[in-house]
């Protein structure tokens, strides 16, 4: 029988003020480990993103924009997935960079304007 990698979740809720271009590591990385992201989704509590242009999630390397979810399509409690209307997501189902993590960042600036963001992002892990 064939060994399957299982789907792990990193899910969470992030204060505004703390999602900045630097990013926040919600999945740390493994020097002999690699990440692909299967799905996943986000939502802003409070008002619609501002400051930023998107929030992404990217591996830790800032190489890899796994989900890209764009600002003005960021409204209060509004749930953008995979697959809808503001919610770019370009890497899905492909491996990142060997040893990197996951990162929630905003893009060009840090994220004013709400109180926070819920995310979940769905991936699975190889190598070790």
């Amino acid at each position: 029988m064939a060994a399957y990698p299982r789907v792990r979740c990193a899910s969470g809720n992030a204060l505004a003020a703390a999602i900045t271009t630097a990013g926040i590591l919600i999945v740390p990385g493994a020097a002999d480990r690699t990440i692909t992201v299967v799905g996943g989704w986000m939502r802003s509590n409070g008002n619609t993103v501002g400051g930023a242009t998107s929030v992404n999630v990217s591996d830790s390397s800032s190489t890899n924009e796994v989900m890209v979810g764009t600002a003005a399509s960021m409204t209060n409690t509004t749930i953008l997935r995979e697959g809808t209307s503001g919610m770019t997501c370009t890497k899905l189902g492909t491996a990142l960079t060997k040893g990197d993590g996951l990162l929630l960042k905003g893009i060009d600036a840090t994220v004013t304007t709400t109180t926070s963001v819920d995310y979940c992002v769905y991936y699975t892990v190889t190598g070790g």
